[in-house]
């Protein structure tokens, strides 16, 4: 573990939503959604660590996390 300001990440928050309709008919049940995952495009890291393998300069490196993503979802079940 490392003291060093580039290993630090700060807290964050995100805002998942999702907006959905179920429609049974009969033996079949349809759902429909519509869904947003990271709404305000937070940018933020997933995480740091320091790369001490094969490198004298011991970069720090980090992995950012994924920007807003939009998606639909249809599911159709039966009994």
């Amino acid at each position: 573990m490392s003291d060093s300001q580039y290993s630090v990440i700060p807290s964050y928050g995100l805002l998942d939503m999702a907006l959905g309709l179920r429609i049974p008919t009969g033996a079949l049940k349809w759902d429909a959604s519509l869904w947003v995952k990271n709404l305000t495009d937070a940018h933020y890291w997933l995480m740091t660590y320091q790369q001490t393998i094969m490198n004298s300069n011991n970069p720090y490196v980090g992995a950012a996390a994924a920007p807003r993503t939009l998606g639909a979802t249809l599911k159709a079940s039966w009994r």
